[in-house]
C-alpha cells in the first residue's frame, strides 16, 4: 500500500468537503422524480481524485477491517431516522456534501477521529473514502 501523501489527502477531501458545483434538480423533486444516479454513481461524482480518495479508502480499510462492508458503509452514512436504501436513492451531490460535512464537522467535536498516517480525518471521511473505494 502507497502512503498518503498530502497532496492525495488535499484533494480527496478538498473535492468531498467542498460546495457542490452540480445544481441539484428542485423542480424533478418538488414533483417526486428520483434522480437517475445510482448511489455509487454520486460518490463517483463527489470526487474529483479518484486515485487519491482509494488510497484514504484503502488505509481506512486497513485498520478498520471490520468496515469492509459496502452495505455497512451505506447505513452508517445515511442521516439517523433515514432509512438508507431510500437516503442513498434520491440525495445529490450537494445535500450528500452538505450532510456529511456535518457529520465530518461532529466527528471533530467528540474526538471520533482515525490516524492514517499521521493524518487525523474524521470517521465519517474515512467511512466515505473506504465507501468509494468499495463501490468503484
Amino acid at each position: 500500500m502507497s502512503t498518503v501523501g498530502r497532496r492525495g489527502f488535499l484533494g480527496g477531501m478538498a473535492a468531498a468537503l467542498t460546495v457542490a458545483a452540480t445544481p441539484i434538480n428542485w423542480v424533478g423533486r418538488a414533483f417526486g422524480a428520483v434522480p437517475t444516479a445510482s448511489p455509487a454513481d454520486t460518490l463517483a461524482r463527489l470526487f474529483r481524485d479518484a486515485a487519491g480518495t482509494e488510497r484514504i479508502g484503502e488505509a481506512y480499510l486497513a485498520v478498520a477491517p471490520v468496515e469492509r462492508d459496502a452495505s455497512a458503509l451505506f447505513a452508517a452514512l445515511a442521516p439517523e431516522g433515514e432509512t438508507p436504501d431510500e437516503w442513498w436513492g434520491h440525495v445529490g451531490v450537494a445535500e450528500l456534501r452538505r450532510t456529511l460535512r456535518k457529520r465530518a464537522h461532529n466527528d471533530f467535536a467528540v474526538n471520533d477521529v482515525v490516524d492514517l498516517e499521521g493524518w487525523q480525518l474524521a470517521r465519517t471521511e474515512c467511512r466515505l473514502a473506504a465507501l468509494f473505494t468499495l463501490t468503484r
